[in-house]
């Protein structure tokens, strides 16, 4: 063999040694193991942050200069606290989300007017879960009855206990994993189209037929009027907007059936709302920990928040965001998740926006199961971007129970949360939902407080 040929064949066999050390490195520092949990943001992770940390104190420093918050004296520290909605007001006596409770206030007092929540989540909320009794509980006290918003279809539209649904034709989802313009996608993450599609919705929420509820189309823009189908009758709608809130029909009943022959015409769902009363919109989308909102387009979300306006915004993550049992350093996600939270609260200026801590959630560990290790961190973190955006924060976690709440959920008879020790069940989520409104009750009960 010439020595030119031997110099080549040590090159190539170094080079193919090099590369079977270096994925040998990755293999073993990544702990991978089969079926691990797939983790959707690992495309964005900076390099820095693939090695497994072991310090579960992560350091968070606050940037109090920059904080649009308002003027008094913060204590980042009730962030801990549990059955708490904080806006980090040293004083604990003084009402937070002040501008939600005035309208609550106005509403109960008045019986007029609408007071409409949007709740963000992942598939800890789909289905309605948490939703359903947080919807159901505000509307027996402040008035009004209506589901609010329903997907066309998801993976589990046919679980909700809140309506009965059912779609036929040809339709085609679009959602913000598989959309290549993923800027006029709805809040929900999801868009359909059809040439002959119908869906048909019967609403259990509402229990009293004396009362008129608004049955909304919600679509995006066509060039040129459309023609649509309201319970067998048709009716021609104008969709001129990049949004558009289409009133449909305004009766007694609680259901509906629609039917679209249009193509081209963008449709985000169907809704049913009070004429008075408050509304609270699920949107759930299942595998995020909210980076799918990043590119929505900030016109297109000026236009939902002049046509359906938002009094509060709430955003429920994290349990994808602790997809390794080990992982305890999270500052990665505040560079995603942060720049959500700004543009929402640009794009919707008139809303409060509230982000709720990641629920308990369980790992496999040498001793059992156990919660998370990093979940404190986590915690924390989503804590800082609530006192830096000037958001609200409610600790979901501390008021679910804490540490090893979902193992004993999940172990209880009858049980409250499934087996993968992540997922709440209908029980569960029921009793989350409780405390949520219980904790903007508390709210509302200082503000009612305060003007006597």
């Amino acid at each position: 063999m010439s020595s030119a040929k031997r110099v080549f064949l040590f090159v190539v066999i170094s080079t193919v040694l090099l590369l079977l050390l270096s994925l040998a490195d990755i293999y073993f520092s990544w702990n991978y193991t089969p079926l691990q949990r797939v983790n959707m943001l690992a495309d964005v992770f900076p390099d820095g942050n693939k090695t497994l940390a072991t310090d579960s104190s992560e350091a968070i420093t606050l940037d109090t200069a920059t904080t649009p918050r308002k003027n008094f004296t913060t204590n980042f520290d009730l962030y801990t606290q549990a059955n708490t909605i904080t806006d980090f007001n040293a004083d604990t006596a003084a009402v937070s989300m002040e501008q939600m409770v005035k309208k609550l206030h106005r509403l109960k007092r008045d019986k007029k007017g609408k007071i409409r929540i949007a709740f963000f989540g992942d598939s800890m909320i789909e289905a309605d879960l948490l939703t359903q009794t947080l919807r159901k509980l505000l509307q027996q006290y402040f008035g009004g009855q209506g589901v609010g918003y329903i997907p066309i279809s998801t993976q589990t539209y046919k679980l909700r206990q809140s309506v009965v649904h059912d779609i036929g034709g040809n339709w085609t989802t679009t959602n913000m994993k598989s959309a290549t313009n993923k800027k006029y996608m709805y809040l929900s993450g999801y868009t359909y189209t059809t040439p002959n599609g119908w869906i048909q919705v019967a609403d259990k929420t509402i229990t009293d037929t004396t009362i008129t509820t608004e049955k909304i189309l919600l679509c995006g823009y066509a060039d040129k009027p459309v023609t649509v189908s309201v319970n067998g009758k048709p009716q021609v709608i104008q969709a001129n907007q990049l949004f558009n809130r289409i009133v449909l029909t305004t009766d007694n009943s609680n259901k509906v059936t629609v039917g679209i022959s249009n193509a081209s015409l963008p449709v985000y769902g169907i809704a049913f709302e009070p004429t008075a009363g408050v509304v609270v919109d699920n949107f759930s989308f299942r595998g995020t920990s909210g980076e799918l909102l990043k590119p929505l387009d900030s016109t297109f979300l000026n236009t939902i928040a002049k046509e359906n306006p938002y009094d509060l915004m709430v955003f429920q993550y994290g349990i994808n965001v602790m997809f390794r049992p080990n992982d305890t350093k999270f500052t990665w996600y505040k560079s995603i998740f942060e720049p959500v939270v700004k543009k929402f609260a640009n794009s919707f200026p008139k809303s409060n926006i509230l982000i709720a801590g990641t629920a308990d959630r369980a790992f496999r560990y040498a001793d059992g199961y156990k919660t998370a290790i990093g979940i404190d961190s986590l915690i924390k973190l989503q804590a800082a971007i609530a006192f830096e955006t000037g958001s609200m924060f409610y600790n979901l976690y501390a008021t679910m129970g804490g540490a090893q709440t979902i193992v004993k959920w999940a172990n209880a008879k009858p049980p409250l949360a499934n087996k993968d020790y992540v997922h709440p069940n209908h029980a569960g989520a029921a009793i989350l939902g409780e405390h949520f409104f219980n904790a903007l009750q508390k709210e509302y009960d200082k503000y009612e407080q305060s003007l006597h």
